[in-house]
């Protein structure tokens, strides 16, 4: 079953790296333009309830120098051991050389002990948003084990800085080493009946 929350105008303009996983049973993915309006939230639903208020959330408090933003998505409160999450971020910054987003300052899933494996790579490396000039682009991925119910993604941005977009997906998923032995039986189950 497909459900969308909220759609107040959907424009994937900067969303340059969407996740494989995007549109998958257990995924959800929001996006923020401007983030001063209602966000659009799609999450692929297989019967499992939606954490908290359901309602991916952001939330911003100045600090010197700047301000720090608090993203609050909600995921499937469900059994699946592992969970995958990709946000990405644009903004335009004033002149080539002023501030920049360094990255994202904290990541954590629902509760206690619950630790977030950063496996970015080279998305994480600010760069130019082609036809796009002073807008800048990056992407962090993170792994959770054990699957936390819902995720808060936070970032410090400077004065100076001002985000155009922020796009958050992510997936359920059965632990990698499950998942390998059941297409290994179930290949071998396969070859066994012909």
């Amino acid at each position: 079953m497909l459900m969308a929350v909220s759609v107040p105008g959907v424009a994937l303009g900067d969303d340059l790296n969407p996740p494989t996983y995007r549109f998958f049973p257990n995924s959800t993915f929001t996006e923020w333009n401007g983030l001063f309006i209602v966000p659009f939230f799609l999450s692929v639903d297989d019967g499992f309830p939606l954490a908290g208020s359901g309602v991916p959330t952001v939330q911003m408090n100045p600090v010197a120098g700047g301000s720090d933003w608090s993203f609050f998505q909600p995921n499937f409160v469900d059994n699946l051991a592992m969970k995958k999450l990709r946000i990405q971020v644009t903004y335009s910054q004033a002149g080539p050389f002023g501030p920049a987003i360094t990255g994202v300052t904290g990541v954590k899933g629902a509760g206690p002990g619950v630790p977030a494996t950063d496996v970015s790579g080279l998305l994480s490396i600010p760069m130019a948003v082609p036809g796009r000039p002073g807008f800048r682009y990056f992407a962090r991925d993170f792994e959770f084990f054990p699957n936390p119910d819902f995720e808060t993604i936070d970032m410090t941005v400077p004065f100076g800085v001002t985000i155009d977009q922020v796009v958050i997906d992510s997936i359920s998923i059965p632990e990698p080493g499950s998942l390998v032995m059941l297409t290994a039986g179930g290949l071998m189950l396969a070859r066994r009946m012909r």
